[in-house]
């Protein structure tokens, strides 16, 4: 027995048990991309070669060849769709992309015979790109704003028998934020997949999500009014252009509607989706079939996504790649008790007025249980949900907002609701300054990714990460806002005034908070800035506090003189970080403007 146990040690084939990238400072493998790799692939490649080399000093060599030229010795990085990847040595990777589709990330390694190889690639070059940035992930790199990147530093990167195969949670991802807090390269590296960015426009990956906005108005025109009366809603017996709908049972209203779709379409080959916007959709049409159509569905989105459901029919036969939106809002987001969506419609749902400070499900506002109600509807009805989520006050977006743990536990909820997109809303105006802006974008394409991280843990990451030294005290004022949720007898939306949820008591404690965390930044530059730019957020309230006729009457001349001082420092600030404007309807120098001649 003992002979028998020495001859299987003996004879049994020596495997590595890991894939080493780099062994104390020096190279341990290559990369390798095919001759033909298109140019994400090339980009991924030297991306992953430049992140290694500024983590351990080793440059790992960029080489394009196919599988045969490999030295059976040689340790190698696939990377994308090689010919490797026709070998039945990779056949169970090969199986598991097709599965996992276009966005689906494969890292695996295989050392159990010669060449030892690293497969890191996806069905895609979007895929491959992902892969990379997992791989990154995994090693500890982190892109925690566009000019803030941590790399670990580490002689030997050893990933061990590493094996990953993983997809997004959500299919669409995107956070609408001030462009001044983005770079295309940033967003790329959170693979949030939006829009027509870096990957679309440099790279040449086929654009994911790119929506385009149409109206009623655009899709059929008031001026067909005077020849075609019969398109438009009637009400009380007469038909009007300046009704908000159209008579979505008129054939015409569905062959001129797909025939604007296609036409845009054709002029913008790179959009994806189509948004119909109904949102100020209110009355529906009083001809008889429509009547018919509306007391059958009992509501009016029946009605109208039958009408929707013909468009995409029509538009389908053209460009059956394009989604087409319906969008449910106001008296559209109760669900129609019969008829369903088609294949190509996707229903967008948007919780504007809802409580804020609560997880959805665990709320006992009114309205927010409507919503979850009027979801789990839309879930018999639809076969395809997108969900804009509010995130800050909308109409003052520098404002902090308190929703972070109810977003952390709610896109839990989208994902077990099978939510195909979110779309997390902080502000949809360029140059509008939002408070938290990078550390929403940061944590929410996580989360999207991967909602089963612990949100709590990544705020913590992230402070540590942007602020250095001053990462305590920019702690303690993150708890500080999230007590605001906590506030009795509250109701918080995204258009909520803030003085009435934020007390003069709550603002002078986040301005000690500040005090401490400014002192503490000053000797680490990039943590002070970052410190600099969330005490605009304080400072901004503190300013409408003086704008309250009852607080300027009672300053003192020594005391206006410090508020326009603090004033001017703060315009300025506001200008180098790239703020232009509070609102849609309000600069920041007009801002200021305004407290010079109040406190004057």
């Amino acid at each position: 027995m003992l002979l028998f146990l020495i001859f299987l040690v003996v004879t049994r084939p020596e495997v590595s048990a890991s894939f080493v990238m780099v062994r104390d400072g020096l190279p341990s493998c290559f990369i390798v991309i095919a001759k033909d790799a298109p140019k994400a692939e090339q980009y991924a490649a030297k991306e992953l070669s430049a992140s290694i080399k500024r983590i351990s000093g080793a440059e790992l060599p960029v080489r394009i060849m196919n599988y045969n030229d490999i030295p059976r010795i040689g340790h190698a990085i696939l990377l994308g769709q090689g010919d490797w990847l026709k070998r039945a040595r990779f056949r169970r990777s090969v199986e598991e992309m097709e599965v996992l589709g276009g966005q689906g990330v494969i890292i695996r390694s295989y050392s159990e015979s010669e060449p030892e190889a690293l497969v890191v690639a996806g069905k895609s070059s979007r895929g491959t790109i992902y892969a990379v940035i997992e791989l990154l992930r995994r090693i500890g790199v982190r892109w925690y704003t566009k000019d803030a990147t941590f790399f670990p530093t580490r002689k030997t990167v050893d990933l061990g028998d590493i094996e990953i195969s993983d997809l997004p949670c959500f299919d669409f991802r995107g956070v609408s934020v001030n462009n001044a807090e983005i770079s295309p390269e940033w967003m790329m590296r959170l693979r949030l997949n939006t829009g027509y960015g870096f990957m679309e426009s440099e790279l040449d990956c086929p654009p994911v999500y790119n929506s385009m906005v149409l109206t009623c108005d655009e899709l059929i025109p008031t001026e067909g009014f005077k020849n075609t009366p019969s398109l438009f809603t009637l009400i009380e017996g007469k038909r009007s252009p300046d009704f908000t709908g159209r008579c979505f049972s008129n054939p015409e209203c569905v062959e001129i509607a797909a025939d604007s779709i296609e036409a845009h379409l054709s002029r913008n080959p790179d959009v994806t989706s189509v948004i119909i916007s109904l949102q100020d959709y209110s009355e529906s049409c009083q001809c008889s079939e429509c009547v018919r159509r509306g007391v059958k569905e009992k509501n009016l989105s029946g009605s109208v996504l039958i009408w929707v459901n013909r468009v995409a029919e029509k538009v389908n036969r053209k460009f059956p790649d394009t989604l087409i939106e319906m969008t449910a809002a106001g008296n559209l987001e109760p669900p129609p008790k019969m008829i369903e969506s088609a294949d190509n419609v996707a229903i967008r749902l948007r919780p504007d007025d809802i409580d804020q400070r609560r997880f959805y499900e665990d709320s006992i506002d009114e309205r927010t249980m409507e919503f979850m109600d009027h979801l789990r509807g839309w879930k018999r009805s639809a076969k395809r949900i997108l969900v804009a989520h509010p995130c800050a006050n909308h109409d003052f977006t520098l404002v902090p907002f308190p929703d972070f743990h109810q977003v952390f536990k709610n896109i839990d909820m989208y994902h077990y609701e099978f939510i195909e997109g979110c779309f997390f809303v902080c502000s949809s105006v360029p140059g509008i300054a939002v408070a938290d802006a990078e550390l929403r974008i940061w944590i929410l394409s996580e989360l999207m990714w991967d909602r089963y991280l612990n949100g709590d843990a990544l705020v913590r990451e992230w402070m540590k990460g942007v602020y250095g030294t001053a990462w305590g005290p920019m702690m303690d004022y993150f708890k500080h806002v999230q007590k605001i949720a906590q506030t009795p007898n509250a109701r918080i939306t995204v258009h909520t005034y803030p003085l009435d949820y934020i007390s003069d008591d709550w603002l002078s404690e986040a301005e000690r908070i500040f005090q401490r965390a400014f002192a503490l930044s000053l000797a680490d530059s990039s943590a002070h800035r970052y410190v600099m730019k969330a005490r605009l957020s304080i400072q901004y309230l503190r300013f409408l506090y003086v704008m309250e006729s009852e607080v300027i009457q009672s300053l003192e001349k020594s005391e206006k003189k410090t508020y326009l001082d603090l004033l001017e420092r703060w315009e300025k600030t506001c200008g180098e970080f790239g703020y232009e404007r509070l609102s849609a309807a309000q600069t920041v120098n007009e801002f200021a403007d305004s407290i010079r001649e109040a406190v004057k």
